[in-house]
């Protein structure tokens, strides 16, 4: 096994959506026909990724997903590098901190398919930094430049 400390920064808005948001009745607004400012800040605060002391993070499982779907266009050899990185290739830590509290409120209308138009409301961090370790099986993944291509796409 071979670690790189990797140190991603964000090109574009980083926009959050905890699923444990889903499971807090008190969250659900959707009904409400006048959204009051308060209780869509509360649902913002509730889809936020936080951890106890209230500073924002990234969950690795993110970053993993994103590079496996980034690797499934990559090939290793004759093999299509998808399955390769999903297996071979490991984030620590699990929660990647950024290094704030503060975020700015993303709010749009969705569609809801039993109530239709509703405002949907969502942490987002503008410009953003994350720092973590790489952790990849060199018998399955070989170069060291794979993983830096797929990084950089």
């Amino acid at each position: 096994m071979k670690t790189i400390k990797v140190e991603l920064t964000g090109d574009s808005e980083l926009l959050m959506n905890n699923p444990i948001s889903m499971l807090d009745d008190k969250a659900d607004v959707s009904g409400i026909k006048s959204y009051k400012i308060a209780d869509l800040k509360k649902k913002a605060d509730i889809k936020a990724y936080k951890l106890p002391s209230g500073e924002l993070y990234v969950p690795a499982e993110a970053i993993k997903g994103s590079l496996i779907g980034a690797s499934s266009f990559r090939k290793i050899g004759k093999f299509t590098a998808k399955p390769i990185v999903a297996g071979g290739v490991f984030i620590s830590p699990q929660k990647i901190k950024l290094g704030t509290k503060k975020y700015e409120y993303d709010i749009r209308t969705g569609v809801n398919k039993q109530r239709g138009r509703i405002v949907v409301v969502r942490p987002k961090i503008p410009k953003w930094k994350i720092t973590f370790n790489l952790e990849f099986d060199e018998t399955l993944i070989g170069d060291d430049l794979i993983i830096k291509q797929l990084l950089e796409d």
